[in-house]
């Protein structure tokens, strides 16, 4: 009768559900990155594209670590002891994040970075920095219909 079962449609069924499961987590994971690095994209309404990015920088307490060559600059966020700082590109008419540093600063104890702790905090920047370019092309949008 178990050998009978083991065969059956319905249980063959559950076995295949079970290990797609596992193989979309698995490409979950791996998308994460991938999907920090997409750019942002915004149109030539915004003329001055640094001051949407300081801005979406400064609501997550990022700040400017230094002027990059040309429209780039490094973030930096100093949260919990640890230290991120992340390349800020700026440029026809995209907006490209990529990772530079992620440490433990003045650890004594385990030094290893939780990278859901670093995805989770370069996404709010990421999120942050769209949401200013969005509130420019709306604030755009209305000057060209008054």
């Amino acid at each position: 009768m178990n050998k009978l079962f083991l065969f059956s449609p319905f249980c063959t069924f559950f076995i295949s559900l079970f290990i797609s499961f596992g193989v979309a987590a698995t490409d979950l994971a791996v998308d994460r990155e991938v999907l920090l690095q997409k750019p942002i994209q915004y149109g030539d309404y915004i003329t001055a594209p640094k001051i949407a990015v300081l801005k979406g920088m400064k609501r997550y307490s990022w700040t400017e670590l230094e002027e990059g060559t040309g429209n780039s600059l490094i973030a930096q966020l100093l949260y919990k002891g640890y230290d991120i700082r992340v390349n800020i590109t700026y440029a026809n008419g995209q907006v490209l994040l990529s990772p530079v540093l992620a440490q433990r600063v003045n650890c004594s104890r385990s030094c290893r970075v939780n990278e859901n702790s670093r995805y989770g905090w370069t996404v709010n920047l990421r999120k942050s920095i769209a949401k200013e370019l969005h509130v420019l092309a709306i604030r755009s949008a209305i000057k060209t219909n008054s």
